[in-house]
Formats: C-alpha cells, structure tokens, sequence
C-alpha cells in the first residue's frame, strides 16, 4: 500500500497523519481518555453538580475505581453522591444519599417528616477490589421505583419510591455534593470517576447495558455528561455544554489521570441468557473480534468495547507509530470469566505475513507485549484466555502492517578530518545487518561511499541506503600561542585562511580584529559543514607609577616606608637597593626610586627634613635622695634628640661628682659609692641637637642635695 493510501486510511479513522522519515505517523484527532482521582496526596476533590442537572432527574450513573479495597472492615461511611448538610448519621431536611457502608454501595432518599431512615436500598455486592473499574447505575423508574444496577446488573434489593426528595422546610435546600458529605464535607471519596452521567429518563436494563462501555456525547435524554477528557482546571465541561461547572477550586489539572476504564466508540455486550448458541462480536472499521465458547456465571455479562487510534495508557507499543485500526477490548462482569477470542484483520490493509502482529495486556499490567500466537488466515485464534492468566479483561491491539524505516537521510557530506556515526531508529528487538558486517544500531564512518543497512523487527525487514561525501576542513594556526602588549598599544590579528566564515569568540565575523585588551581569543572558521577552531592568550603590560608622595617635614623618631608591587617591574632605590620595598628614619634627604619593566620606566623623588617636634629640657633644682622612692635622683630630663651631650654635676669646691653623656641617666648623690653631704652643687650641661645650631650649647646652674 502506498503512502497516500495509509493517508487515506487514517483520515477515514479521523486520525491525524504525518510522514516523517519514511514512517507513517497516525494519531487519534480525539483527546486522552482522563479520570478524575478524587482522592490522592492528601488532597481531596469534590464538586457541587449544578441545580439544574438534578431538577427531577431519573438516572445516575458512572464509572468508579476504588484506591482501596471496601469491605465490611470499612472505618467510617465513604460518600459518593450526597444531598445532605451532614453524614448518614444525621438528619437533614430531603435526604439524597449515595454512600458506601459495611462494603455495600446503599442508596437512601429520606423526606423531612418521612422515616428517620429514609427508603434504601443496597447492593448484591460487598467488597469491591482495589484499582478494579465498576460500572454503577441508580435509576428512579416511574413504575418499580428505586433500582441499582452494579456492572449492568440489576441488584436483588428495590424500593418503590419514585420520586426525589423535597426541600427541607427548615431552611435553604442542599445540593447535590460528589465526593463528600455535602456543604458540611465529612469525609471524602478515595477513588478515581469516569463517564459521570445524569438521564432525564429512566433507563432501561439494556439501554444501561447498550451504553455503559461506549463514549457518548450530548443524546437524547441525556441532561449532564462530565467525561473529564477536556481537563479543565478549577472547573469540569459538559459534553452537552447546558451544565458546565465554571468553578471550584479542588479540581486542579494534577487531580486528571489517564483512565483504563473499559471504554470505547462502541460497544457489543451478551448477557448469560442469551448465550446459548450465541457468539460475542464487534468490528472496529473493518477489524473484527469474536468471541466464543464464553463460560461464566449465571446472570454475568460478556462485553466488547472498540476504539480508533492509540490507547490513553501505551506502555509497552513500539516507538515507531504502524498502521493499526485501534483496540479491541474484551471485559466481562464475572472475574472468572473463560473465552475463546478470534480476530480477523482487514485484508485490504494488512500483509498478512511477517509484518503483521498483534500487541495485548491484561487488566493486571499496564504494558502491552507481543502475543506468540502465529497469523493464520489473516487473523489469531486464542483458545481460553483464562488460562493464560487474562481471565475477564483484555485489549488487543493488532498491526496491520508495521511501516518502518530506518531513517537515514538519502545522502550526507561529513568532514575530512574525523569519524562520524550513522545512526538509524532504535526498536527495542530489532536486529541491525550493515554492510560492513556490523549488527550495532549504528556504525562510524571516514570515508565517502555508498552505506546500507537492514533492519529486522520480528521478521518484518526494511532497509536504507545512504551516500556519503568528504567536505574539506578549513585548518589553520596562527603560528603561536600568547603574545604580550604594552598598555595602551592595538595589535591586529588576521586569519591566515582566507574564504571561509569566520566566528570570533567575541562575537566579530570579519578576518581580522584589532585587539588592546587582556584575555583569550578563540577563531572558529568553517567552511560548508566543516569547522576548526585555534586560540590564543594576550596579555597586557601595564604603566608603571612610581609614586613615594610629596616633600614632607617629619618629626625625630618617624619613618617613612614605602611598599610596592613586586611583580610589576624591576626596582632601583636611591641607595642601591633593588627591592619592591625602603624606608628612611631620622636621616633629612632626597631620595628616588626608579620602576621598568617590558614596557615603561617610572622614576619619582621626595625630600625629607626631621625636627624635634617636642625638645624641651627640665633640670630640677631640688632633689632628696633618702630612699623613699620620691625625688630620689636628678638629671636632665628632656624629649630631645642629641647628636652630642654632656653633662656634669661639682660640688662646692669643685670636684666632680658625676658625669654622663647619657641624657636619660640620672645622679643619685652619691660619689664613689658614698653619700654626697646636703648642700649646693653646680652644673653644666653641653648638647648639639639634631637639628638646629651645629655648636654645643651650654648651659649651666645650681641644685640642693637635702637628706
């Protein structure tokens, strides 16, 4: 079959087709099937049904999946529909209840001044399994009254009430509340819905039946339709468009999951008394399944439900997208379900042969894996399907005909200088024969020539040619790797390659560029496909700045330092020195440096002078050197600097009694280790400061010794 004919096919599916590499893309133009989980992380969901939908409505029904098993061991009540303020505990006004107690699903319609109780009804059933789908109907039939029907089955326990109940006359009426117990929000329901649905009618056994596996839109007597699909944030569309819910806020978009509920665009069903001599089967386009030798339980029912297109939930199908008319599934109300099931494909749109399978799951795995089973007379015979573990739900999934290629371009220009790996569509158990020999998915290539290789996908083969050609590499190399500038200069740098693109790591496309500043230049050249990169590094010398500061006066006793960077350049100090670092104490002068490097000389001079900044000279008159530790001792006590001083002390017939040239020594009136007598004692004090007159000053005076 040719493309365009497969382009035919999927729009007579109403599918959306691509053809892309050489495969035939087909998609279902429909949206995902979703659920809405009611109960996850903590998080609870639920949503007022608006008034208008429940004005006198006669049936109810939906798709549920329990996220734990209800049993009899149930802790507390768990609501599904509710028009009641409180729980089932509590009386309030018109009572609407749809719940689950004790394991069964119980229905209960209560009047203000009706039975405390109310009328109820409950199911057959009383333990519903963990992440199985039930299909659940309530129907108010204007004759039998109150029905549950639990899989399409109706259930032993009726009532004949008839009508809903009415406002409470105490105060506002209540709404009708999914998921919880009313406005007053007791409890919530762990679960997932699907295919919420409220009827202007009482339906039938076979008209519930008839619609339970099928997606419907907006029919006859339909009133509200939530199917979910649309995914609508804070909010859920009617399929009918009459009673969309604009608003609430518990419904966000991660509240939506992917339904496996038993659903498609149509559906066949046959209950246990019509079986005898029967068979069970449906077509999907021109695809069809039959089932046979159907073994169940008395009252069970046998259902087929079809859908074009690609399941929501696809684990398990190959990447590469085939052509397939959709699924065919088989579910049955009786868990231990026994069939026998024949496909037939279209032979108009199959090969019949190697290129033709047929994909299944069961409902206890999500993934679809490849039946064993062999293609005979375009078809498959699967004999008791509850011998291999399937029992009463199973998808197939048949391809007609698996269109693939391997996907490599009809020709390929690579670069001289390297290798390149050609790659083709990876299939998990596809085999790979190349020309060379090699069985990997790929292979790397450096020469131009023709390439081929043949994919086997479970004895569906393809193959692919590809011609590959050599494009020159245009290398180049600047001939060094870093040069240096002195600040302030521009160098320009040309590629030595001329007619190719050049991209220059600062973004300039020209061939050559100015450069003044530091850092790393990268050239990408290229030429067709080809490309070749080189760099180099710039640094840049600096200017110098000698700088010892102005022409100071400073005080005896301070330095000036100086301090500079040691990498910059070479140093050259007054005194010969060739250190980054010098100083000057106490020692008036000019003084210089002088700084080079590659590039520049900074020279700078400074000119210092000393004075006492604080010279005052105190010598005491009296002093009393008796060994109390007070005035016990005399001298000159002064803060100068001397560069000479001398000082003397006579007594009275001029002797010399002590003598120093020690300005901070001191006399403690002794001579020769003995006692000098009280009296009058003469002085004479000769200095030369640093600074100031270059001959001794001399001065001279009397002081009193008293013991």
């Amino acid at each position: 079959m040719s493309s365009y004919s497969y382009i035919y096919v999927c729009m007579r599916l109403k599918l959306l087709t691509i053809v892309l590499f050489g495969v035939l893309f087909c998609w279902q133009m429909e949206g995902q099937d979703y659920a809405l989980n009611m109960r996850a992380g903590g998080q609870n969901v639920h949503f007022e049904i608006p008034s208008g939908a429940t004005d006198n409505f006669k049936t109810l029904s939906f798709w549920i999946k329990p996220n734990s098993t209800w049993d009899a061991t149930l802790s507390q009540p768990i609501p599904i529909v509710v028009k009641d303020k409180y729980d089932v505990s509590t009386t309030w006004g018109g009572r609407f209840l749809i719940y689950v107690d004790n394991g069964q699903v119980i229905w209960t319609i209560g009047d203000y001044n009706g039975p405390a109780a109310g009328y109820s009804i409950a199911s057959d059933k009383s333990r519903w399994e963990a992440d199985i789908w039930y299909h659940m109907a309530f129907v108010l039939h204007p004759q039998s009254g109150m029905q549950m029907y639990v899989n399409g089955i109706l259930q032993n326990s009726t009532n004949p009430r008839t009508d809903l109940p009415p406002g409470p006359v105490e105060g506002a009426d209540e709404p009708f509340i999914v998921g919880a117990w009313g406005t007053g929000e007791h409890y919530y329901l762990p679960a997932q819905l699907d295919e919420f649905r409220i009827w202007s009618v009482a339906k039938t056994e076979n008209d519930i039946r008839a619609n339970m596996c099928t997606r419907v839109g907006c029919v006859n007597g339909l009133v509200l339709n939530y199917n979910f699909n649309s995914m609508v944030p804070n909010g859920l569309t009617d399929v009918c468009g009459i009673h969309s819910l604009p608003y609430e806020a518990s419904i966000t978009s991660q509240r939506y999951k992917l339904s496996t509920a038993p659903l498609g665009d149509k559906s066949e069903y046959l209950y246990t008394n019509s079986f005898p001599g029967n068979e069970l089967a449906g077509e999907l386009v021109a695809d069809s399944i039959i089932l046979t030798n159907m073994n169940i339980a008395p009252n069970e029912g046998m259902h087929i439900y079809m859908s074009t297109g690609r399941p929501a939930v696809q684990a398990g199908l190959p990447d590469s997208i085939q052509y397939a008319e959709g699924i065919l599934g088989v579910w049955s109300t009786d868990t231990n379900a026994r069939f026998d099931v024949r496909i037939v494909l279209d032979p108009t749109t199959s090969d019949c042969q190697n290129c033709t399978f047929l994909m299944s799951r069961d409902r206890q795995v999500d993934s679809f894996y490849f039946r064993t089973e062999p293609l005979t007379s375009c078809g498959y015979e699967m004999q008791n399907e509850s011998d291999n573990g399937r029992r009463w739900r199973e998808e197939y999934y048949p391809i007609h005909q698996f269109r693939f290629l391997p996907g490599m371009d009809d020709s390929l220009a690579i670069c001289a200088n390297g290798q390149y790996r050609l790659s083709v569509r990876f299939l998990q158990d596809a085999t790979y024969l190349w020309d060379n020999g090699s069985t990997a998915d790929g292979r790397f290539i450096n020469q131009s020539g023709k390439y081929w290789v043949e994919m086997d996908y479970r004895g569906c083969k393809s193959s692919d040619t590809i011609y590959v050609t050599l494009d020159s590499v245009p290398e180049f190399d600047f001939g060094f790797t870093d040069t240096t500038i002195c600040q302030g200069d521009t160098i320009t740098i040309e590629c030595p390659l001329p007619g190719v693109k050049y991209e220059w790591k600062r973004g300039d496309t020209t061939r050559a560029i100015q450069i003044w500043e530091k850092g790393i230049y990268r050239l990408e050249t290229t030429y067709g496909i080809c490309s070749h990169r080189d760099q180099f590094a710039v640094q840049v010398i600096p200017r110098l700045n000698a700088d010892l500061g102005p022409d100071s006066t400073l005080c005896l006793g301070q330095e000036r330092s100086w301090r500079f960077n040691p990498t910059v350049g070479s140093y050259l100090w007054w005194d010969g020195s060739r250190s980054s670092s010098n100083s000057v104490f106490n020692q008036p002068g000019t003084y210089w440096v002088q700084i080079e490097n590659e590039c520049f000389i900074a020279t700078d001079t400074v000119t210092f002078d000393f004075i006492d900044c604080d010279c005052r000279i105190d010598i005491p008159n009296t002093f009393t050197p008796n060994l109390d530790r007070v005035n016990d001792q005399t001298g000159v006590f002064t803060r100068c600097y001397f560069r000479y001083y001398e000082f003397v002390v006579m007594d009275r017939w001029g002797n010399r009694v002590f003598y120093s040239e020690d300005a901070n020594e001191r006399w403690d009136g002794t001579f020769n280790g003995e006692n000098c007598p009280q009296g009058i004692y003469s002085y004479v004090l000769s200095y030369r400061r640093w600074t100031g007159p270059k001959e001794p000053v001399v001065k001279s005076g009397t002081m009193m010794l008293l013991r």
